[in-house]
């Protein structure tokens, strides 16, 4: 984690839980803990790799609205700390604003792909 993390306005990854045994995506939550809190981030999804659980999350970074990964030792504890894995270094991922976020992983056998958005989303908005 850098020390250059920018501190901006609140936005934290929390776990929830369902009761124990509930198993029932519909059944009402409990919050557990907070998983990350010392750094502004959003869009936070976990992802099975080679028998180990990680998280991804956009977080604001020195170059901008990032994506971090951390690996996970349970489903509401971070292993370890987190790592800068992609910033908005390159020209279409900075119309507007530097912005990388909504990380999503997809994995199939050994092959892993990690999509995510680049760039303000009101880059082009025009009035009408």
């Amino acid at each position: 984690m850098s020390s250059k993390v920018c501190r901006l306005a609140l936005h934290t990854v929390y776990t929830n839980e369902t009761s124990p045994g509930g198993g029932n995506p519909l059944d009402s939550y409990t919050f557990k803990t907070t998983l990350v809190g010392d750094v502004w981030a959003i869009d936070a999804t976990v992802a099975e790799i080679l028998g180990s659980w990680y998280l991804f999350f956009s977080g604001q970074g020195p170059d901008g609205q990032s994506l971090y990964a951390a690996k996970l030792s349970n489903a509401y504890t971070l292993a370890s700390g987190y790592n800068l894995i992609s910033a908005p270094t390159l020209s279409w991922e900075q119309e507007g604003a530097p912005v990388n976020e909504g990380p999503q992983v997809l994995v199939n056998g050994s092959n892993i792909w990690l999509t995510y958005s680049a760039s303000y989303c009101e880059s082009n908005r025009t009035e009408p």
